[in-house]
């Protein structure tokens, strides 16, 4: 029996000894296990933020596809006033050579008129209205005829503005040259 006892008493020992390592074992155990759920918390946070960044980054994106839809409707109307600015100075050049053309005529209808017209100054009326007509005519016809040299059969004669200034135009080309 001692034999037995012994055997019991080593195997109790042993069963201790393997319970006290099993114990030790599962300390280590659950030391880890605790650590591990520190490491899925900290895990879990890091989910979370990535979730966070995720759905910020998916609004950004929404962002920047709506900022390139206003990006290209802006480049669109642009485009448009560019066109429009563009038809205008084309308008502009177009009302520039007409308006060079216009001060062109008038240069010419001008000269025309200069090589057509003699303006006197200086020449005052005197008499009645009926009389200075007549006597401003006569001292003009007068003055042509005598002092310039130049031939006339019939002459329009006006003033301006009551002033002292006469315009004569004369009704042929001939009638001027000298």
């Amino acid at each position: 029996m001692k034999k037995k006892n012994c055997n019991n008493d080593d195997e109790a020992a042993l069963a201790l000894d393997m319970a006290g390592d099993m114990a030790t074992k599962l300390d280590a155990i659950l030391a880890k296990l605790s650590k591990l759920d520190s490491i899925e918390a900290t895990l879990n946070a890091v989910s979370n933020k990535l979730a966070k960044v995720e759905s910020e980054e998916s609004k950004l994106k929404e962002d920047v596809r709506n900022t390139e839809t206003k990006v290209e409707q802006m480049d669109g109307g642009l485009k448009w006033i560019n066109d429009e600015v563009q038809q205008v100075q084309v308008k502009i050049k177009e009302l520039d050579l007409a308006k060079e053309e216009l001060h062109t005529k008038h240069l010419y209808a001008e000269a025309y008129s200069r090589r057509e017209n003699l303006t006197f100054f200086g020449l005052e009326e005197r008499g009645s209205s009926t009389d200075t007509k007549e006597d401003t005519r006569g001292i003009l016809f007068d003055f042509i005829e005598n002092t310039l040299g130049i031939e006339i059969g019939w002459v329009n004669l006006y003033r301006e503005n009551q002033d002292q200034l006469l315009h004569v135009s004369f009704d042929s080309k001939t009638e001027r040259s000298c």
